[in-house]
């Protein structure tokens, strides 16, 4: 374990609660089970020399997703990122169409089976965009027999 190779947020976090580390300190591997599919999995301790000390990633990260389910979530999160990039580009032309639409809100409803963020405002965007395009268009009543709950038409008069 080499504490001088790792972010400089994790050496910052790492003094503020007191821990020092030596030369002799080491990784261990640490044993989990996967979240999303209850696998056994391994964060192996050359894993976590490469996580912390090349990638750079805060050293108080803990592991919820086997490696498959990992790579599968960081795929998932390049497709939102991607639909998030062309939606900020071409947000009107998006609106029309039905197909990127249900694919990206595809995506934002696995995402959460892998970690615990919900997107809900853009699913619900998305789905009420997606409802708007599949209903047909109804006509609004002529405004003679429209009917209004607040303010109601007073009682026709009958004819002697």
């Amino acid at each position: 374990m080499d504490a001088t190779q790792w972010s400089e947020e994790s050496k910052r976090s790492c003094l503020h609660c007191g821990h020092t580390y030596s030369a002799s300190d080491r990784y261990n591997d640490i044993h989990y089970t996967c979240r999303r599919c209850a696998s056994p999995a391994v964060f192996t301790a050359a894993d976590q020399k490469r996580s912390f000390e090349v990638k750079k990633n805060y050293i108080w990260q803990s592991r919820h997703l086997c490696p498959a389910c990992h790579a599968e979530w960081v795929q998932l999160k390049a497709k939102d990122r991607a639909c998030q990039a062309r939606w900020t580009e071409d947000r009107r032309l998006l609106m029309q169409d039905k197909e990127f639409m249900r694919d990206w809100l595809q995506v934002l409803e696995a995402l959460p089976t892998y970690d615990s963020r919900k997107q809900s405002s853009m699913k619900t965007c998305l789905r009420k965009l997606l409802n708007q395009r599949s209903e047909p268009k109804q006509r609004p009543a002529p405004a003679s027999t429209a009917i209004d709950a607040h303010h109601p038409q007073p009682p026709a008069e009958s004819s002697p």
